[in-house]
């Protein structure tokens, strides 16, 4: 099961358990005096991952907003000033550092490091933004939740429209763009679409693609293109430019969710949702396991910066970092407060 399927779910549950209605009269059950706010566990939901040009490295949380590190994930400090939606569901950086932050509440812009942070919302119809890229010029595109599509916001615009000629599902969990701003962008259910005008128009690129429950996108150096997808179909690669697709999953023992995908220092990794991170050192052709140190196999997000490796996880486990390619990874949630405690026991 995906991570963004799990969140419907748990939502759904969550408004069966609230009380139809509610008193404000009620006296305050015995003790309740005695609680105290103790600032942890440390970890969270690493769900989004970025890193600025100066090697500092966000992460969104479920939850709990923005953390920043500094010091290659050694400490973080929550920069929420302004951040009113505390789900964050992505990230992205333009090349001046400005951040933009997507969330289930819109779209918020920091021009100061993440210090405080702008709504930038209007003609954003669809508030659930799930996905952030940030073409050369300057340009942010918005992947949505059903119903919303993609939305662009021009550069120094402070309005969206939304770009949806030719996408005919509209649910849009991942984008990417190439070096010469061709954009892709991934949905939930009809594969992989590709505009060639900023966004004006796009066409479906499925051939070869037979799992077309989109979850992550990526290139590598050269521009091969490659795409995550859902219910163990693993991971596609294209290498001209989305034309064809063909699996690529020799190694990559996984039936679950590929929710993020990352090239870097030439290899290629992939996180899944239940088995933790594969690595491809030959471009995809094979896969091995790289999940030791790894002590939660839900992994959601990728940066790399300052020749390190970040894992975002679920369920807590907040971020790992890699400082060998991957080889080991160690627990790196100093200041990272977890805010989505799902269970207690003496």
């Amino acid at each position: 099961m995906s991570v963004r399927r799990l969140v419907v779910l748990t939502v759904a549950l969550f408004a069966l358990l609230l009380p139809a209605t509610a008193d404000s009269s009620q006296t305050p059950a015995r003790g309740a005096e005695f609680w105290v706010q103790t600032n942890g566990p440390q970890g969270g939901d690493g769900i989004a991952m970025a890193s600025n040009p100066a090697g500092d490295v966000f992460v969104g949380t479920q939850g709990g907003g923005v953390f920043r590190s500094t010091d290659d994930g050694a400490t973080w400090t929550a920069v929420n000033d302004g951040l009113t939606g505390t789900n964050v569901r992505a990230l992205a950086i333009k090349s001046d550092g400005t951040i933009f932050a997507g969330t289930f509440s819109g779209a918020f812009r920091s021009t100061d490091n993440g210090d405080s942070w702008t709504p930038v919302n209007d003609g954003l119809e669809m508030p659930f933004v799930d996905a952030l890229a940030i073409n050369s010029a300057g340009d942010v595109f918005a992947g949505t939740f059903e119903g919303g599509g993609v939305y662009r916001l021009m550069n120094g615009s402070d309005t969206w429209e939304a770009v949806n000629d030719g996408l005919t599902n509209t649910y849009v969990p991942a984008l990417t763009i190439k070096a010469d701003g061709t954009i892709f962008a991934g949905t939930f259910g009809s594969g992989v679409f590709r505009s060639t005008n900023n966004g004006d128009h796009w066409d479906p690129v499925n051939t070869g693609l037979t799992a077309p429950e989109i979850l992550s996108l990526t290139r590598n150096a050269a521009g091969d293109l490659f795409a995550g997808t859902d219910f163990g179909g693993g991971v596609f690669r294209s290498t001209d430019n989305g034309d064809h697709w063909a699996p690529v999953n020799d190694g990559l023992a996984s039936s679950n969710g590929i929710n993020a995908l990352l090239a870097s220092g030439g290899n290629m990794y992939a996180g899944t949702y239940g088995d933790g991170v594969f690595r491809s050192t030959d471009n995809g052709d094979h896969w091995s396991q790289a999940s030791i140190g790894l002590t939660t196999p839900f992994v959601l997000s990728f940066a790399a910066a300052n020749g390190k490796l970040y894992a975002g996880s679920y369920f807590g486990g907040g971020v790992f970092r890699s400082t060998d390619g991957g080889g080991m990874w160690t627990e790196q949630n100093s200041g990272l407060i977890a805010t989505d405690v799902r269970t207690i026991a003496p």
